[in-house]
């Protein structure tokens, strides 16, 4: 069986969805400020790595863990929420089908606790 990342067109359709994704989120104003100051070159490589390793791809991700990473900055489930729908909506730009869409949000979901604080918890569905 192929990967979501063999399916989704590997990392040519990455290296084009996430520049996209990344437009989408600094142009929404709820989400732009988490960004002020950042690298946007070096976040879209990490994003690209993570993403590719998350969805099978050949090579391991070698950043900082995703709970390390969003630790402490303030992300609310509904910045969580936010950020999955453009990045959903970014691949669904690209071609992706419903079912590859289905296969990412499925991949993504489980990390809003260790991302957002007011998450549900994935252990005991409370906050």
């Amino acid at each position: 069986m192929s990967t979501l990342y063999d399916r989704i067109g590997g990392h040519e359709t990455l290296e084009a969805v996430v520049p996209e994704f990344y437009d989408r989120v600094l142009a929404d104003d709820a989400l732009a400020g988490f960004f002020a100051g950042v690298n946007m070159r070096r976040q879209i490589s990490k994003q690209i790595e993570f993403l590719a390793a998350a969805m099978g791809g050949p090579l391991p991700y070698r950043g900082p863990s995703i709970r390390q990473a969003h630790r402490g900055r303030g992300i609310s489930i509904d910045h969580f929420n936010r950020v999955t729908l453009h990045l959903i909506t970014a691949f669904q730009d690209a071609g992706a089908t419903s079912a590859q869409i289905s296969d990412i949000v499925a991949l993504l979901s489980p990390l809003a606790a260790d991302i957002a604080t007011d998450a549900p918890s994935a252990l005991t569905g409370q906050r």
